[in-house]
């Protein structure tokens, strides 16, 4: 998928716009729809006017796609959630590592996220000692973003 990417980039923008919205009416994975979105945003960054990628991922161009990403990962969090046994939470608590990278791309996507964490913390397959881990990667993460 991500070679098609590459394939309508080097064809134009009218391409590049095709893909992204046959990426949104077929792509059902977050993490597919993560990396094309942040793929196209590299390569926009690249072209005239050169500007840092993560301004592209707010673009109206990628917005689709990013909307759509940020969906697949509330779906797929609380899918996972549901079925989630203890041996699983390390790779959840990757999965809210990732989905929180696809909400930062939005202005108002942590607003979003943290929504889905309380929504996920309310949630009687959420617990305790998954909402510990949870919480200790977040902030991990956030003492991380500062330094």
């Amino acid at each position: 998928m991500v070679r098609s990417a590459g394939v309508s980039r080097k064809l134009g923008s009218s391409f590049l716009t095709q893909f992204i919205i046959a990426c949104v009416n077929a792509v059902f994975s977050p993490f597919v729809l993560l990396d094309i979105a942040m793929e196209v945003a590299n390569f926009l960054s690249r072209n005239p006017p050169h500007t840092h990628y993560t301004q592209h991922l707010r673009s109206p161009v990628l917005q689709p796609i990013v909307t759509k990403c940020q969906q697949m990962f509330i779906q797929c969090t609380h899918h996972r959630l549901y079925h989630i046994t203890p041996t699983e939470y390390e790779e959840f608590v990757s999965i809210i590592r990732t989905a929180r990278q696809a909400f930062q791309m939005t202005p108002t996507g942590m607003v979003q996220f943290n929504e889905l964490l309380q929504s996920l913390r309310r949630s009687k397959s959420c617990k305790k000692e998954l909402w510990t881990r949870i919480n200790r990667c977040l902030s991990q993460g956030n003492s991380n973003n500062s330094n």
